[in-house]
C-alpha cells in the first residue's frame, strides 16, 4: 500500500506508462439496433489494439454484444426476460461478434481469440489459474483475446452487470495497469445526468472512495444490464489487484489513444494499491 504522500501523486500520467490494457466495451457500442454487430466499432478496436501491439503493448478486450447481436438477427426488439431465451439468443449472437472481431484484427494483420469465462471461474484456484495462464500466453503471443461470459451456461450473472464484473476480472487475471471501460456516458458523475441537470463529471478519484456507490446509478440502457454502479464496483474489482480505471464515452470522437495519453477524458479511478499477481489476488480477495 502507497503512503499518503505518494497517493496525492497518483494522476493520469501513470496512463502513459501503462503495458496490459483491458479494454471493456458495452453492448449499446458493440451493436447497431436492428443490424447486429457495429463494424465500425469492431474495426475501430481491432485499429487500435493492433497499433498499441505495434508499440510493444499487450491487449485484452472484454466484449458484451453476443446477447444484442442474436436479438437483432432474430429481430427481436426488447431484452427477455426467461434465462433459456437470453442464452439461446448469445449462442446465435457469438458466431457473428466474434467472426466480426477476427475479420477485422486479420485486416490489421493482427488475431484474435476467444475467451469464454463465468463467475464461478473466480471461485475454483485450478480453474481461475488456467485461465490466467492461457490468457497469458496469447498475450505474449501478440494475440489479443476477446473476452466474454459464457451465458450459454451462465446463471446470475447473464442478468448483472454487463460483463463491467467480467472486465475487472480479467484484469485481475493479467495484472493489467489499466482498464478502460468505454460506456455511453461521458463518464462517472455525481448524479445521474440524464435526469439531474446539476450533475458534474468526476475527473480523478481514488476507486475505492466509499461515496462512488451512493452516486452512481443502477439503471442500465436497453441492450445492457448494468449502469454506472457495476463500474464502480468493477474499478473497485480492479484497483484491489493494482489497476487503474477509466470510465469514458466509448462513441466520442476522442479515442483510446489520447486517454492512454493521459488526457483528461473521462473519469479517472486510481488504485491505492501496489501491483498484485494472480495468485495474490485470489488469495487475498476472491477466496
Amino acid at each position: 500500500m502507497q503512503n499518503s504522500d505518494n497517493l496525492k501523486a497518483i494522476n493520469r500520467s501513470v496512463l502513459c506508462d501503462a503495458n496490459r490494457i483491458v479494454i471493456k466495451v458495452g453492448s449499446a457500442l458493440i451493436t447497431d439496433g436492428e443490424t447486429g454487430v457495429n463494424v465500425e466499432t469492431v474495426n475501430r478496436l481491432a485499429k487500435i489494439s493492433s497499433y498499441l501491439l505495434k508499440e510493444g503493448k499487450e491487449v485484452a478486450i472484454v466484449s458484451s454484444g453476443a446477447i444484442a447481436a442474436g436479438m437483432a438477427v432474430m429481430k427481436v426488439d426488447e431484452r427477455p426476460q426467461e434465462l433459456s431465451e437470453l442464452q439461446a439468443l448469445a449462442a446465435l449472437g457469438q458466431m457473428s461478434l466474434v467472426q466480426e472481431y477476427e475479420t477485422c484484427f486479420e485486416s490489421f494483420g493482427n488475431h484474435s481469440a476467444q475467451i469464454l469465462l463465468t463467475h464461478d471461474d473466480k471461485k475454483n484456484y485450478r480453474r481461475y489459474c488456467n485461465a490466467s495462464n492461457t490468457i497469458n500466453r496469447l498475450l505474449k503471443m501478440q494475440v489479443v483475446p476477446i473476452i466474454n461470459e459464457n451465458d450459454v451456461v451462465a446463471d446470475d450473472e447473464i442478468r448483472f452487470g454487463d460483463n463491467d464484473c467480467l472486465a475487472a476480472l480479467s484484469a485481475n487475471l493479467i495484472s493489467a495497469d489499466v482498464l478502460l471501460i468505454m460506456t455511453d456516458q461521458e463518464g462517472l458523475f455525481t448524479a445521474n445526468p440524464r435526469i439531474d441537470s446539476d450533475a458534474t463529471l468526476i475527473k480523478n478519484i481514488s476507486a475505492m472512495e466509499d461515496s462512488l456507490l451512493k452516486m452512481a446509478t443502477t439503471e442500465g440502457g436497453k441492450l445492457g444490464s448494468g449502469g454506472m454502479y457495476t463500474k464502480v464496483l468493477a474499478a473497485r474489482q480492479a484497483a484491489i489487484g493494482g489497476t487503474h480505471t477509466v470510465i469514458f464515452d466509448g462513441k466520442n470522437q476522442v479515442g483510446i489513444e489520447e486517454v492512454l495519453a493521459g488526457k483528461d477524458i473521462g473519469t479517472f479511478l486510481y488504485s491505492e494499491s501496489g501491483q498484485l499477481s494472480a495468485a495474490e489476488v485470489f488469495e487475498t480477495v476472491l477466496l
